[in-house]
């Protein structure tokens, strides 16, 4: 059966509300993943207001059949747990029935960028061409980064690093990104996801731009930090390419391979956001 994705990006009214909500939640969000049928992944995780942005909630799956049949599961399983976290989203949808919270998923879903694997762009170097746009977009990327405000405070930083810790040694466990478009990037941006979009589509990792965020999210089937060092290897260019529209990115494509490859997995490790709840089949299937 053919695989859907879903996107869905939810903006909330009372950020400490919802973010309580989503604690007190997660227990039975957690079991409702486990039992969904035709799930392959799943996650729910909080992205915190930042670059002008407020906080919003991102919900993210794959599954196989139909989103009314995925809806009318998800609302049996745990009706009683998304009536009461969405009910802080912005605008107070009202979320009592399978078809009101497919009528949400629906009217709020958005299109993501999926992204390759890194074996099937294990092969791919950047031609001579490629090299020169990739070189012209980081250097306009460091001159308007110098006017760039600061994204999300220091302290809500070092909290941030705390809660993905534990993403250290555990396979698994999505791995969402999420940095700020520098001003007047989409066009550049856009270019760049058509890249994305020539490889062999995936359905392990995607893009998505939402207002001034750039969010990456993906399943790792090794622990985050194995993982970001093969993804960095076998779709360097492909990765550069996109991440030359944020602010936080510094390439340097003119030094060598394996520096490059240093510094995008840095960067890439470095502003990952915590993912509440979430459901990986592969790693499931690989612990039972």
């Amino acid at each position: 059966m053919t695989l859907q994705s879903l996107t869905v990006v939810l903006n909330v009214a009372d950020a400490a509300a919802c973010r309580a909500e989503l604690e007190c939640q997660r227990a039975p969000l957690d079991r409702a993943w486990s039992a969904l049928p035709g799930l392959h992944t799943g996650c729910l995780a909080w992205l915190p207001a930042a670059y002008g942005e407020s906080a919003a909630l991102l919900l993210e799956c794959t599954f196989e059949g139909t989103l009314p049949a995925l809806a009318a599961a998800w609302f049996s399983l745990a009706g009683a747990a998304l009536s009461a976290l969405f009910q802080h989203v912005a605008g107070a949808p009202r979320v009592a029935s399978a078809q009101e919270l497919l009528t949400l998923l629906s009217v709020q879903a958005r299109r993501a960028t999926a992204c390759a694997e890194p074996s099937e762009l294990s092969g791919v170097e950047a031609g001579f061409g490629r090299r020169v746009r990739l070189a012209l977009r980081t250097t306009w990327a460091s001159v308007r980064r110098r006017a760039a405000p600061p994204g999300l405070e220091s302290e809500a930083d070092e909290q941030r690093r705390t809660d993905v810790g534990l993403q250290e040694l555990t396979a698994g466990v999505p791995l969402l990104h999420a940095v700020r478009l520098l001003p007047g990037a989409r066009a550049r941006l856009k270019a760049a996801l058509r890249d994305v979009e020539l490889a062999r589509i995936a359905h392990g990792a995607r893009f998505l731009a939402h207002g001034e965020r750039l969010l990456f999210l993906a399943y790792p089937d090794e622990p985050a930090l194995t993982w970001s060092e093969g993804v960095t290897r076998g779709a360097l260019p492909v990765l550069a390419g996109v991440w030359a529209s944020s602010a936080e990115f510094v390439d340097g494509v003119w030094r060598r391979r394996a520096q490059r490859e240093r510094r995008v997995q840095e960067f890439l490790l470095a502003h990952r956001l915590p993912v509440a709840t979430w459901f990986n089949a592969q790693e499931v299937l690989r612990t039972a």
